[in-house]
């Protein structure tokens, strides 16, 4: 699980698509929930293994000099050295990325939520070495919602409303928990 040897580049200038590299194999998602149920399942090894891996991909970010944006879209081209795990179990690996964007050794996003986030764009293929190719490239910022007030509701006469009583074809009188007449409530 040696990932300190990692590598780092980026392309271009601001506004242009930046790569870099982290080696792997990253952990998958067995991997993730292995962890989190250890140590008696209070996280503890979760936590261990989630702060590792963001911190080591900050530094890798920090390295590839990419500068504060807005809101990014990543492309993540996964590498895998065969095909024993499945595409879906290698990408929750994804939150350690995100995480390492925003933090402050990094520095790239103030947080990693829905204003953030333009997508993720996830290809795999195998390969020599293990990791993943990140690219990320700034979008627009979302739209502003326009806030509309929700319009005033009125209570009316009948509080609590009234409400119909559903018909069930199998029981007799049609109503749920219906009794028929003359049966005893309370036997």
């Amino acid at each position: 699980m040696s990932h300190s040897g990692a590598q780092a580049t980026s392309e271009g200038v601001q506004g242009t698509p930046f790569v870099f590299w982290v080696p792997g194999p990253l952990p998958g998602l067995n991997e993730i929930i292995a962890a989190a149920k250890g140590h008696g399942g209070c996280g503890r090894g979760y936590s261990t293994l989630k702060q590792q891996w963001t911190d080591d991909i900050a530094f890798i970010i920090r390295r590839a000099r990419i500068p504060t944006m807005r809101r990014v879209r990543l492309k993540l081209v996964w590498v895998s050295v065969d095909k024993r795990h499945d595409p879906d179990n290698i990408e929750a690996a994804q939150k350690f990325i995100w995480d390492a964007l925003k933090h402050e050794v990094a520095g790239v996003l103030t947080n990693d939520g829905w204003e953030q986030n333009g997508g993720v764009e996830p290809i795999h293929e195998i390969g020599p070495k293990a990791g993943v190719w990140v690219t990320i490239t700034e979008v627009e910022p979302l739209p502003r919602a326009r806030r509309t007030r929700p319009a005033r509701k009125t209570i009316s006469a009948e509080f609590p409303p009234a409400f119909p009583k559903p018909a069930h074809p199998a029981l007799p009188g049609g109503g749920l928990g219906a009794i028929p007449q003359g049966a005893a409530r309370n036997p």
